[in-house]
């Protein structure tokens, strides 16, 4: 997950407060020195979004495992339904939980996540 619209404002604002400081000075082009406070709070900055990205895929691979699980089960019940009515049921549940894994794999491809 990227940065947050807030972060990347922050980090604009950031960039550029460090580059005026490095614009060099009438006096003495060498006195510029780079403020380490904005260095840690890019540190800071990019930590969280690693922390935010880990979270988040933890969570899809969570989704994905339910939904692989319950197809798995789906598939178990047609197996072991009795009778005609139980076994279309059963089929029917069995696609719906299909369909349901498909539209998170997508979900998940197209968020960039590797399944």
């Amino acid at each position: 997950m990227p940065y947050t619209i807030g972060e990347k404002l922050r980090i604009g604002w950031l960039i550029a407060k460090n580059a005026k400081q490095a614009a060099p000075h009438r006096g003495d082009p060498d006195a510029w020195t780079p403020d380490p406070r904005i260095d840690r709070e890019l540190s800071r900055m990019e930590r969280r979004k690693e922390e935010r990205e880990r979270a988040d895929e933890q969570a899809m691979q969570t989704v994905l495992g339910r939904a692989r699980h319950d197809v798995a089960a789906a598939k178990a019940n047609i197996r072991t339904a009795r009778g005609f009515a139980e076994k279309r049921t059963a089929r029917d549940e069995e696609r719906e939980a299909a369909r349901e894994l498909r539209r998170v794999e997508g979900a998940a491809r197209r968020a960039g996540y590797r399944i």
